[in-house]
């Protein structure tokens, strides 16, 4: 009788499936039609809320209690400033030229008086902070602290009747305003008018 020897591969593999078969909707819940492939990232949903309810939430508290609030922050406006420059890229790409100006105004400021952007004088100086930067990434110390940040939110996650849900709308909430800002009801309305239809209504 031939006998496979188990091996990483076999059981990745099982995991996965394990993952999609579980990857069904709660019951009640409708498909949403802004995710098209709703049922492969539940999956890795799941798989990253274990990763991180076993690993990076432990650390991110340990870390929390063992660093004063002042010096997180610093941690936070370091890393905040090394990525600042993907900003100040992302403002010329958007057409914002007077964003561009205060952004490199801002980087300058807190690299220098700011002492490499620990502290964050420029924001007393009137110069306006912006987020028009996508995946950062900025190392060991610096997603630590970002996941640090998120502490506040984990029993609205943790308690929700569809976690995976909740943390969809909150990030089409957000990229929706980072797209149309302040825009109007009327002009979103607008813009949704000029979409193409979705392929799977057809």
């Amino acid at each position: 009788m031939l006998r496979v020897k188990p091996n990483r591969s076999t059981a990745t593999l099982v995991l996965a499936c394990s993952l999609i078969g579980c990857a069904s909707l709660p019951p009640g819940s409708t498909r949403d039609p802004r995710d098209h492939i709703e049922r492969f990232n539940r999956s890795t949903f799941r798989f990253n809320t274990a990763l991180d309810h076993a690993v990076l939430r432990p650390v991110a508290r340990g870390y929390v209690k063992v660093t004063p609030r002042p010096v997180r922050t610093g941690v936070t406006n370091f890393f905040g400033n090394l990525g600042y420059t993907k900003t100040i890229g992302n403002d010329i790409f958007q057409g914002h030229p007077l964003d561009f100006g205060s952004d490199v105004a801002r980087l300058v400021v807190n690299t220098t008086v700011g002492i490499g952007g620990v502290f964050d004088p420029a924001t007393r100086f009137g110069l306006e902070k912006h987020d028009r930067d996508f995946g950062q990434t900025l190392g060991k110390w610096g997603e630590i602290n970002a996941r640090a940040n998120m502490l506040p939110f984990d029993r609205a996650i943790d308690t929700a009747y569809d976690p995976y849900a909740l943390v969809r709308n909150v990030w089409f909430q957000r990229r929706d305003h980072k797209v149309h800002g302040d825009a109007g009801p009327d002009d979103k309305a607008a813009d949704t008018d000029h979409q193409s239809p979705d392929p799977d209504d057809r």
